[in-house]
C-alpha cells in the first residue's frame, strides 16, 4: 500500500555546524553560511498541508539557524505535526532550552562519540565540544525534556560502545543509541565498520540491555545477521526511504533519504504529496534480490541501500550484513499475542490519517499501523474505554481470528496496551 505522502520528514535546516565530524554524511557541506535556502515558514506550510506526522529538525548543526526553526514550529503545530531535534547541544543556552521545553519538543537525539573527552574532541574537530556537550545535556535534563543519545560506531571507536553506554547512564540518561556509520563517499569507506566490528557492537548493546539499559541502533540491521540474535537491539529498524520518510534541504531539495543526494524536486516547486509520487516507484526499481523470499523483509527492509551502493554503485546490492533469507512464509513474532478475553485500550496521543484505502493509526515512525476501511471507521468509537475483543462484533471464527491477529500488531506497535 502506497502511502498518499510521507509519515515523517527530517527537515536539514541549515547546512552550517560548528563541529566536523568524520563520519557525517553531510561533511563535505558544511557551509560558512546557507545558500538559497527557502523560507523554514514555507517549508512548515508545506508539511503541515501533506498531512505529515511529524518532522525531525536537523542539519548541519540546527541550533544554528535556531531562529528560523523557532519561526516555523507554530505553523507544524496549526497543523497537528508534531517535531523533534536532532543536535549536538553544544550551542544550547537557557532561552533556547525554555523555547524547547515551551513548545513540547517530543525528543532530544544528540550524539557522542566516546566517552573520553579527548577522544570525542578528535573525533568532531572541536576542542570545547565534550565540555559544551555536557553542558546542554544539563540544560535538557533540568527541563526533563526527553532525550537520547547515539554514537556512530566507525572503525576506530566500536571497541568502546559499552563504556561510552555506562557514562552515558551515569549522566542520568536512560536510552542509548549505538548506530552503524554509512558512508557517504568513497572517501569515508576506511571508516566503515566491517561485520566483526558491527557484531562487537551489537554485542556490548546486549551487556547494556541485561544491565537494564534501554539500548538500540538507528540504521537497519538485516534481521538475518547474527541469526536473530540482535533482535532485541535493532528492534525490526527497518530502512524506511521511499516508503514513510523523507528529507528536505535547506534549499528545498526533496530526498527519499537523507543519505542520499539526489532530488526528485524542490517543495518551493511542487506540493510534497506530487513530489512524493514521483518517488513512487524508486524502491520498485531497485529491489534486493536475494532477500525477496524472506519472511522478515518488512522489518528490516533488507538493511541499509546506502551502506552498499558506495561500494557497488547498486542500490539494489545486498547489505555488507546479510546473512542468508530466512525464507518464505515466516511469520513475524509479535511476542505477546493478545487474547480475546484481554483487556485492552488505546494509548494516549495516537494520530490518524486516511489514505487512499483505509488509513493510518500513528504513534512514532516505528509504531504506526495500516488498517482496513472497518478498522479505521471502528478504533475511533474504542478511544477512551478498556475493551475486550471478545465484546466486538464477528460473524465467525475465522473474523474473530482477524481481530486477534489485528489487534497483536497494534500491541506490538504500541499502540494498544494491555489492562494490567
Amino acid at each position: 500500500m502506497r502511502l498518499k505522502s510521507p509519515l515523517v520528514i527530517q527537515y536539514e535546516i541549515t547546512q552550517k555546524c560548528n563541529q566536523l565530524c568524520g563520519h557525517c554524511y553531510n561533511e563535505w557541506n558544511y557551509m560558512p553560511i546557507d545558500k538559497n535556502y527557502v523560507d523554514s515558514i514555507l517549508i512548515a506550510d508545506k508539511i503541515a498541508e501533506a498531512e505529515v506526522f511529524h518532522v525531525i529538525f536537523t542539519g548541519g548543526e540546527p541550533l544554528m539557524r535556531f531562529a528560523d526553526m523557532a519561526r516555523s514550529v507554530p505553523v507544524l503545530e496549526e497543523g497537528n505535526v508534531s517535531f523533534s531535534l536532532n543536535s549536538n547541544l553544544t550551542l544550547l543556552n537557557e532561552s533556547k532550552a525554555d523555547f524547547l521545553k515551551d513548545h513540547n519538543f517530543k525528543n532530544i537525539l544528540t550524539s557522542l562519540t566516546h566517552f573520553n573527552e579527548d577522544d570525542h574532541n578528535r573525533y568532531v574537530r572541536n576542542p570545547n565540544a565534550y565540555a559544551n556537550f555536557l553542558r546542554g545535556i544539563n540544560l535538557i535534563l533540568d527541563r526533563g525534556i526527553p532525550l537520547s543519545v547515539n554514537m556512530v560506531v566507525t572503525s576506530e571507536n566500536y571497541e568502546s560502545v559499552y563504556d561510552t553506554g555506562i557514562f552515558i547512564q551515569s549522566l542520568g540518561i536512560n536510552s542509548f543509541n549505538a548506530s552503524r556509520f554509512i558512508p557517504a563517499s568513497a572517501s569515508h569507506l576506511n571508516m566503515a565498520p566491517s561485520r566483526v566490528h558491527i557484531k562487537s557492537m551489537l554485542e556490548q548493546l546486549l551487556l547494556l540491555e541485561k544491565g537494564g539499559f534501554i539500548v538500540g541502533t538507528l540504521n537497519p540491521i538485516p534481521s538475518c545477521f547474527g541469526g536473530g540474535r540482535y533482535l532485541s537491539v535493532s528492534k525490526g529498524r527497518s530502512c524506511s526511504a521511499g516508503s514513510s520518510s523523507a528529507a528536505i534541504s535547506p534549499s528545498g531539495d526533496f530526498r527519499l533519504c537523507q543519505h542520499f543526494y539526489d532530488s526528485v524536486g524542490n517543495v518551493a516547486d511542487s506540493s510534497i504529496e506530487d513530489l512524493w509520487k514521483i518517488s513512487a516507484s524508486w524502491r520498485d526499481s531497485y529491489p534486493i534480490k536475494k532477500c525477496l523470499d524472506c519472511g522478515e523483509l518488512d522489518s528490516c527492509g533488507g538493511g541499509c541501500r546506502q551502506s552498499q551502493f558506495i561500494i557497488t554503485g547498486d542500490l539494489g546490492s545486498t547489505d555488507s550484513l546479510f546473512s542468508g533469507s530466512i525464507g518464505k512464509g515466516v511469520k513475524a513474532n509479535f511476542g505477546h499475542n493478545i487474547n480475546k478475553n484481554d483487556e485492552i485500550y488505546f494509548v494516549n496521543g495516537l494520530r490518524r490519517r486516511r489514505e487512499t484505502e483505509g488509513g493510518i493509526y500513528f504513534r512514532s515512525l516505528q509504531n504506526f499501523v495500516y488498517v482496513n476501511d472497518a478498522f479505521y471507521d471502528l478504533i475511533p468509537l474504542l478511544y477512551n474505554k478498556p475493551f475486550t475483543i471478545k465484546e466486538l462484533p464477528t460473524n465467525s471464527n475465522q473474523d474473530l481470528e482477524k481481530l486477534i491477529n489485528v489487534f497483536s500488531l497494534l500491541h506490538h506497535k504500541g499502540i494498544i496496551k494491555i489492562r494490567r
